[in-house]
């Protein structure tokens, strides 16, 4: 029955609005069949953080040896790893002079290498979603949730409605009592 026509045989009928914050079951009052509104929305989603660009200054060091028989051996070893916020400029290559001693030389080489890389940074999330009445109210991807409306929804007076709402999310209901 219209509530125009229940107005007009038993006096006006009430609207009534509850909203929900949180987890709760809810009572469906007697007499009830249809929930006029039906509104709600998930948990927020965060956006994406971008990170911060860094610069990086590397420095390479090559050890050089060799023999009185001229056999010749080295290593490279990375000796450091500077960071800047902005793209230094390398130093040019360098060498330590040769050191000789009694049975070969030794030299060291330098070199120097720029790079960056990004620090800092992470992915959109996904807002948990809400549930209620047999709906899904969907949280936001990388942004705040988006509020979901239905409208003339199906439900049993007298029964229980078990709602699942995770921080941030509401569900709003209105019918006529």
């Amino acid at each position: 029955m219209k509530p125009w026509m229940l107005a007009a045989i038993f006096g006006s009928p009430e609207l009534v609005t509850k909203t929900f914050t949180g987890n709760a079951t809810f009572p469906m009052p007697s007499g009830v069949a249809r929930l006029e509104s039906l509104k709600g929305k998930g948990a927020d989603g965060a956006p994406a953080k971008p990170g911060v660009k860094v610069w990086r200054l590397l420095k390479y060091q090559q050890n050089m040896f060799s023999d009185s028989s001229g056999i010749s051996w080295g290593q490279i070893n990375l000796s450091s790893v500077d960071e800047f916020p902005s793209e230094p400029s390398a130093p040019p290559p360098y060498k330590d002079p040769k050191i000789y001693y009694t049975w070969g030389y030794s030299e060291m080489n330098y070199t120097y290498e720029v790079d960056s890389y990004i620090k800092d940074s992470s992915p959109a999330t996904t807002g948990a979603s809400a549930t209620g009445f047999g709906k899904t109210f969907p949280g936001g991807i990388g942004q705040a949730a988006t509020q979901v409306s239905y409208s003339n929804v199906a439900v049993t007076g007298g029964q229980n409605y078990t709602l699942a709402i995770p921080a941030g999310g509401s569900i709003t209901l209105t019918y006529y009592r």
